[in-house]
């Protein structure tokens, strides 16, 4: 009996092991510390199921020492449309909800940001989330790291 818990927790812990190893699509690339090769890289990140769901992609490019010297962003609803535009946040292709509307526009625009932002401050660890588009710095720091992740090889 004891043989069989003892087998039982094992499996538990090795199954748990397994899957943290899974979450968040692997190592964590340190684009400060990092040895990364200039070049020009993309990354995804999963989809996302609130608000509508969707989700964002990176074109990332690295120059010497690690400079990021551009960054391409943009989020996209699950079907493949890109959010950035007048029509996001639309329901059958009118602004009938006027708040939800608002809302996914001003979700919009301040996501744009993070690109930017990214470009001036060279640190992932020191771009801000923004009230609003939090959803979309979460796909913006997933898909930079796998654009970092693929840098680093």
């Amino acid at each position: 009996m004891n043989k069989k818990i003892i087998s039982l927790i094992f499996a538990g812990a090795a199954g748990a092991f397994a899957l943290a190893g899974c979450a968040g699509g692997g190592q964590t690339v340190d684009d400060k510390t990092a040895s990364l090769k200039p070049g020009t890289y993309t990354g995804q990140s999963s989809e996302n199921d609130e608000e509508g769901g969707g989700y964002a992609t990176v074109s990332l490019t690295i120059g010497e020492n690690n400079a990021i010297e551009n960054v391409v962003f943009e989020t996209f609803e699950k079907n493949g449309n890109s959010k950035y535009t007048e029509d996001y946040g639309k329901i059958n292709g009118e602004a009938s909800n006027k708040a939800y509307y608002e809302k996914a526009q001003k979700a919009v625009e301040a996501s744009k940001g993070y690109a930017e932002q990214y470009m001036k401050v060279q640190s992932l660890t020191e771009v801000d989330a923004v009230s609003g588009a939090t959803i979309s710095y979460n796909q913006f720091v997933e898909a930079v790291q796998s654009a970092l992740q693929k840098a680093a090889q």
